[in-house]
């Protein structure tokens, strides 16, 4: 499987619903690299790493639960000013 961060929309998408990877795994992974390459990028003003771990959180519980999800559930987004 190719890294997290190389995923399409699509993919990323596939992968969450399909338990292939957890919301919380994809939280992480994305948090991890933003924390290897923000100092060098400096793209980030503000990360919500509690936010965005929690609402992961609420994504593997309704899955697990066999809720139904949204078409964009768990693809990380960042905003910009």
């Amino acid at each position: 499987m190719t890294e997290p961060a190389y995923w399409s929309i699509a993919e990323t998408v596939r992968n969450i619903v399909s338990g292939e990877i957890t919301a919380t795994a994809l939280v992480e992974s994305t948090l991890e690299r933003i924390g290897k390459l923000d100092d060098k990028l400096g793209a980030y003003l503000a990360i919500d790493k509690a936010g965005a771990l929690g609402q992961a959180a609420v994504i593997d519980q309704k899955r697990k639960d066999g809720q139904p999800l949204g078409s964009l559930v768990g693809v990380p987004i960042s905003l910009r000013r």
